[in-house]
């Protein structure tokens, strides 16, 4: 959980299509991970409400190829959002991304939510995530 925080909070400004990739550990030949294009929504903005999302999301849609990399978008501490209005607000099949997740904090659970294409929302108590280092 610290190195995936640390890439939310100090972050990399680079301009690549993959910001990191979640592998499963296993022999290194055989090894299928899922890429993710990692961003923060929420921070230093006036407006942190379902309209500033989705102006957000479509402002991304011209910045990157198409590819099959998620979208995992960390929704900071404030913000509110409608996802009817989301669903009706953006076409997520025009986005270049192969999915989009949300994930936020709260009341000590990290929650995460797949959009598109629909999923389901998975939560895991902070206490049971950890990092293990090779």
């Amino acid at each position: 959980m610290e190195e995936a925080t640390n890439l939310f909070h100090g972050g990399i400004d680079e301009d690549t299509d993959i910001d990191c990739v979640i592998a499963k550990r296993v022999d290194i030949k055989k090894a299928a991970g899922m890429e993710f294009q990692l961003k923060r929504f929420g921070i230093g903005r006036d407006r942190r409400d379902t309209g500033e999302l989705i102006a957000y999301l479509k402002k991304l849609s011209s910045g990157y190829p198409k590819s099959k990399v998620k979208l995992l978008v960390c929704l900071d501490d404030l913000v509110s959002i409608s996802a009817n209005q989301l669903y009706a607000g953006v076409n997520f099949a025009d986005l270049p991304f192969g999915g989009v997740l949300f994930l936020w904090l709260s009341d000590d659970t990290v929650h995460i939510k797949e959009i598109h294409p629909r999923g389901c929302e998975i939560k895991y108590p902070i206490s049971d995530l950890y990092v293990v280092k090779a």
